[in-house]
């Protein structure tokens, strides 16, 4: 099965955000309405520093993320904590993340994806996206558009999980 974009499969009313500029919500980034809209974006407030806080619905394989931004704003650096547990901003920079990636300039324009070890990713229910610092070391860390992919956790005895059973016996 491939990798799909995940954010049908986000609990909206639970993702969220910590140190965010409230006239610059996680929902700018995240709806499908508004994330492709380069004037709606994701700002943090106080600081550089940004915790973004992404529920799932059900249970799901990640395999990638995808960031846009303004190259001398947008995040340099990105700390991804799988299923995490009370994290805040003060804990998510001294915390051990599941991985920490780079994000290239060219990245942050460009929007392409970052790969992320898959088999660390394997069954998630929440990701926590902690961003530290921008490019420029600006005060100010902005993001356009946030991306996760991956699949669907197939849940025994689901709909879900018995059509794709049925699909693989059809063509093997």
């Amino acid at each position: 099965m491939s990798s799909v974009d995940l954010v049908e499969e986000l609990d909206t009313q639970k993702c969220e955000v910590l140190n965010a500029d409230s006239a610059h919500p996680l929902r700018h980034v995240l709806s499908p309405e508004c994330r492709d809209d380069g004037g709606l974006v994701l700002k943090s407030d106080v600081d550089e520093e940004l915790l973004v806080i992404l529920r799932f619905q059900s249970l799901v394989k990640v395999c990638a993320i995808a960031l846009r931004g303004p190259v001398d704003c947008g995040p340099s650096s990105v700390k991804v904590f799988c299923n995490p547990l009370g994290l805040g901003i003060d804990t998510a920079g001294s915390s051990a993340a599941t991985q920490t990636l780079q994000v290239s300039q060219d990245a942050l324009k460009s929007g392409d994806t970052i790969a992320l070890r898959f088999v660390l990713y394997q069954k998630v229910s929440a990701l926590a996206l902690f961003f530290p610092a921008n490019h420029s070391g600006a005060a100010v860390t902005v993001v356009e558009r946030l991306a996760i992919y991956g699949q669907l956790v197939p849940q025994e005895g689901s709909a879900w999980a018995k059509a794709e059973a049925a699909n693989t016996k059809a063509a093997g």
